[in-house]
């Protein structure tokens, strides 16, 4: 498949987007499309691309309820759910960025993302006050849905880091009642 260039091409992709197989090969195809922006294509694109984005959004939503259902109160799960649809946010907003589509459009469907996310975000913290030991809001305030936008990589090498001849290596001594613990800490 190549990248779009026209109106029923554009199609296609939103088909197999909203299908949901192939994410990041459809969106990198996308993002390298083009199409004129005339008037009347101009409101089925934006319409087809708000659609695709709604549905995608719900199905993610869907989903987290479930993950959440099975979860029986397992932090690991929640997290790891709250994680989960924090990732699939992020390949909407991805979406929502086509450099073929104007501004306007790109503004207004950052939007729809965003504001999902926020107010999704203020009804897990609301829901969470019932619990009474306070773990559940922490956990969804430590890993929070809105935070979808920020590029986040925990494996960045030395190098991409700026400090590549930081290899610094130190000892760390504590007492405890036992005597002198020595531990070695290697900092990249």
């Amino acid at each position: 498949m190549r990248s779009p260039k026209t109106y029923s091409q554009w199609m296609e992709c939103f088909d197999r987007l909203k299908e949901g197989a192939q994410d990041e090969q459809i969106i990198q195809l996308m993002k390298q499309g083009t199409i004129e922006w005339t008037r009347g294509v101009a409101e089925r694109m934006t319409e087809v691309l708000y659609q695709t984005i709604k549905f995608r959004i719900e199905y993610a939503s869907d989903l987290f309820q479930k993950e959440l259902n099975h979860s029986r109160g397992n932090e690991v799960l929640i997290a790891k759910g709250l994680l989960t649809l924090r990732n699939r946010l992020a390949l909407m907003y991805e979406v929502a960025q086509f450099n073929a589509f104007p501004k306007e459009v790109i503004d207004s469907m950052k939007k729809v993302v965003t504001d999902y996310a926020e107010q999704t975000q203020e009804s897990l913290e609301d829901s969470a006050k019932a619990d009474r030991t306070g773990r559940l809001k922490m956990l969804i305030k430590n890993n929070p849905l809105t935070n979808f936008n920020h590029k986040h990589n925990d494996s960045i090498s030395p190098e991409e880091n700026g400090s590549a001849d930081m290899n610094i290596n130190r000892e760390i001594s504590r007492d405890n009642k036992f005597g002198q613990v020595r531990r070695r800490v290697i900092i990249r």
